[in-house]
């Protein structure tokens, strides 16, 4: 054998082992890779298995602690929600804080504004225009929101809305109610023919 045959074996040897060894690391860096998904699963299943017992608020909180817990509650948890009760949040919930729920729960059939009293007519439209399955919404006592952009909301929904508090909302006058959201509203035989809207 020359020596030239002698160099290329030990070369083709070398070029073996590296390609071994490359593909062992790959090997290595595929499973690494794997294990981290699964775990990151795991993880995720267990902070959603958390939050399905927790309240809005503790819920919103527990967004707070890590990256991890921040997308399970936003992008897991509210995304799901099909019912949503803000009444105990009415003296702290603003417009933008709404906007913020509302982007994360697009799958909301009802919605319950009560006494927020901090919300105005652009809440309205965030609702109109990121809750298109919306089937009840009560507005009821919020003294800001107008009969123009409530009404709009209501044709923008019209075909899953078929409930609509708004009692208490003094922008909006007795005319607008029966002229407007006579489809929402409730009528007893008292004197005036309207004793309040429906809810």
């Amino acid at each position: 054998m020359s020596a030239t045959t002698d160099k290329n074996a030990a070369a083709g040897d070398l070029d073996l082992r590296a390609n071994r060894a490359n593909f062992l690391n790959m090997s290595s860096d595929a499973d690494a890779d794997a294990s981290v998904g699964i775990d990151a699963i795991a993880q995720h299943d267990a902070i959603c298995s958390v939050l399905s017992h927790t309240s809005l608020a503790s819920t919103l909180s527990a967004a707070r602690v890590s990256r991890e817990w921040h997308a399970a509650v936003w992008n897991h948890h509210l995304g799901g929600l099909h019912a949503l009760d803000l009444r105990k949040h009415s003296g702290s919930l603003t417009n933008e804080r709404l906007l913020l729920i509302l982007k994360a729960c697009p799958r909301l059939k009802e919605l319950n504004l009560f006494g927020c009293r901090q919300l105005t007519d652009e809440s309205v439209r965030a609702v109109a225009s990121l809750c298109p399955e919306l089937v009840s919404l009560n507005v009821g006592c919020i003294p800001n929101v107008s009969a123009d952009c409530m009404g709009a909301a209501a044709d923008a929904l019209s075909t899953t809305l078929v409930d609509l508090e708004l009692s208490g909302c003094t922008g909006i006058s007795e005319y607008d109610l029966i002229q407007r959201f006579a489809r929402f509203l409730d009528l007893d035989e008292d004197e005036s023919g309207l004793s309040k809207c429906q809810g």
